[in-house]
């Protein structure tokens, strides 16, 4: 990390501002060397946060560090939302006279949000997990009262348990995709990819699924299409998004995938006649652990992961992902893939 040194004299005059100041100031050497620095510089938005280190009496939080004499060590909020690190230090004459002052300065914002961020995880996994482990719990409760009653467990508790595990399962699953995505160790292998192939496949296993929640599916998609990509991530992309297409359809619905070929990528629809999303949401849909309020009533135990995943492995194939939708018609989901990466 990068520490800013700010230099001036005893009258405030700042005469040394190095680039590392200038990248956690947003401010050029050359607008502020020889300018002499007063209290008044806090009502310049451009100059808020600086005149607020050089006067730290003026920021909205200061904390002492160090006790008192030199060095003298303070953490500073701005109002411009910096968190920083001031260590103070001054150079004296033969008769101990201030001739200079230094501040050396650590920007530690990013540190604090990347807690915050961790803070944030922690909290949102806890939470997507909750309810599926408590579920379990109780159904594991029913099967052990059956056992110890030396009576056979009722079978839709049996499934309903393996089901639940298998939620579970998935919520870790993500859990751990996340991570790995944000920690940069999310390896892709990008090859020549039969793109017509892959749908069909994923498609042949959604059938079995689509079945069982009454939805029919059908393809439009031209034969041997041929793209750049992961194939194990664009597997999971297309698993995501026709799993929600089914689940979140209504009774007797339809899901319908369909490619379009363009000059240089591939669009693929994905769409259904479900319950749909709401416009204010739309927004909101491919942020990490975000639940819409009628996805939570339908399923209540998802993670909100499995679309945040999606949009990452897509822009890392330079692809774009969006969604349209009506409320209680329908959602079509849309993916590009680059026929050339």
């Amino acid at each position: 990390m990068k520490e800013g040194v700010i230099i001036y004299t005893p009258d405030f005059k700042i005469i040394s501002f190095n680039s590392a100041a200038e990248e956690i100031f947003g401010i050029k050497k050359d607008e502020v060397i020889n300018q002499a620095i007063s209290p008044s510089f806090t009502k310049k938005e451009r100059f808020k946060s600086l005149a607020q280190v050089i006067f730290p009496s003026l920021a909205p939080r200061v904390i002492q560090v160090s006790d008192s004499g030199w060095p003298q060590v303070t953490q500073i909020s701005t109002e411009n939302g910096l968190n920083l690190l001031s260590i103070f230090t001054r150079t004296t004459d033969r008769n101990q006279n201030s001739t200079s002052f230094i501040k050396i300065i650590e920007d530690q914002t990013k540190e604090e949000k990347l807690t915050e961020s961790k803070i944030d995880f922690v909290t949102n996994s806890s939470q997507a997990l909750q309810p599926t482990l408590k579920e379990i719990s109780e159904t594991l409760k029913k099967i052990r009262e059956a056992a110890e009653n030396n009576t056979v467990p009722e079978p839709e508790n049996i499934t309903k348990g393996i089901n639940l595990s298998h939620e579970a399962g998935e919520i870790i699953k993500n859990l751990t995709e996340i991570t790995k995505l944000e920690e940069g160790r999310y390896v892709y292998d990008f090859q020549k990819v039969n793109l017509t192939n892959l749908i069909n496949q994923v498609a042949e296993k959604a059938r079995g699924i689509a079945e069982n929640y009454n939805i029919s599916l059908s393809l439009s998609v031209p034969d041997n299409i041929q793209v750049t990509a992961d194939s194990q991530k664009i597997t999971a992309v297309f698993s995501t998004i026709i799993d929600n297409a089914i689940k979140y359809n209504n009774e007797g619905g339809l899901v319908e995938i369909s490619v379009t070929l363009q000059e240089n990528f591939a669009e693929i629809t994905v769409s259904d006649t479900g319950i749909g999303i709401e416009e204010e949401e739309l927004d909101k849909i491919f942020n990490k652990f975000y639940r819409t309020e009628r996805g939570a009533e339908i399923i209540p135990n998802a993670s909100g992961l499995g679309l945040y995943i999606a949009r990452k492995i897509i822009e890392r194939h330079r692809g774009k992902i969006w969604v349209e939708s009506t409320p209680e018609r329908g959602s079509a989901f849309h993916f590009t893939l680059p026929l050339n990466l």
